[in-house]
């Protein structure tokens, strides 16, 4: 998959294309099928990828508070060709498959900068990248005891 599609497609899975269908359609119906869309549309800067995904987390928030207790505790189910794969709580769908999904799709977008040289953002403090002991201009390195 192209850079372009590949940010796009991440971009927008908070409430368009994650986990291969649409995230208001899973969420909301209770069901999960295993139709797939994939993502053709594509970025080409910086500020449209920040759009895609404002939007898309807007999108997500807007469904997300539309569930009081009881339809998150509603059992949520995954289908094959008719034929049930698991059941769930649809809170522990989201926390569980949802979330992590987002979470694995970002680690894929970090492999794929660092394939490309780019800097590492920081996403849980300093990357593997960076040394916290490196001397850095006017502190120098830390003596040894």
């Amino acid at each position: 998959m192209a850079w372009g599609m590949f940010a796009t497609w991440r971009a927008s899975c908070p409430s368009e294309n994650d986990f291969g269908c649409g995230f208001q359609v899973s969420l909301c119906s209770g069901t999960r099928s295993s139709t797939r869309r994939v993502a053709t549309d594509s970025c080409t800067s910086r500020k449209e990828i920040v759009e895609v995904f404002e939007s898309s987390l807007k999108a997500a928030k807007e469904i997300l508070n539309g569930f009081d207790d009881a339809r998150m505790m509603a059992t949520w189910h995954a289908t094959r060709g008719g034929v049930e794969i698991m059941a769930l709580p649809r809170m522990a769908m989201l926390r569980t498959i949802m979330f992590n999904h987002l979470y694995h799709h970002r680690g894929q977008l970090l492999v794929y900068l660092r394939m490309h040289e780019v800097p590492l953002p920081s996403v849980y403090g300093p990357t593997a990248d960076e040394n916290p002991f490196a001397p850095t201009a006017g502190k120098p390195a830390m003596a040894a005891r």
